[in-house]
């Protein structure tokens, strides 16, 4: 029951986000330094969204995610978020992966009622093009 109102919040706001900025195929994907970068930018992403800084978080958006998502809309997706899952505790880093241009950094949130699998896209101009919860 509760998982139904979880899926369509991620339905609503979340899961098409992850699409957006898709046609650029460079990167970095040798340059280690530029991955180090976009992990720091997706864990202070996440804890921008922990700390209720949504008009931070959503400053690291691409131009696609700043018109799809407002700072309105993303801190109501967040305090759903914990409605669903418990408080938010902390993220740990588990791996980094570079597809089609993007770097996309996999964090495990915990929660305190469910663990899940954050993932933060971020393109070749170190802006978070994409967002996701697993």
């Amino acid at each position: 029951m509760n998982m139904k109102k979880y899926v369509s919040v991620f339905a609503a706001g979340l899961i098409a986000l992850m699409l957006a900025s898709c046609g650029n195929e460079e990167g970095d994907a040798g340059n280690t330094e530029g991955v180090e970068e976009k992990e720091r930018i997706a864990e202070t992403f996440i804890q921008q969204l922990a700390d209720g800084n949504y008009n931070e978080a959503r400053e690291q958006f691409d131009e696609t995610m700043r018109e799809a998502i407002s700072e309105t809309e993303l801190a109501q997706t967040w305090e759903e978020i914990e409605l669903q899952l418990g408080a938010f505790i902390e993220y740990e880093y588990q791996s980094t992966e570079v597809e089609d241009g993007f770097t996309i950094v996999l964090l495990e949130g915990l929660f305190e009622g469910q663990d899940v699998i954050l993932s933060v896209s971020i393109n070749e101009n170190d802006e978070i093009s994409g967002f996701y919860i697993h």
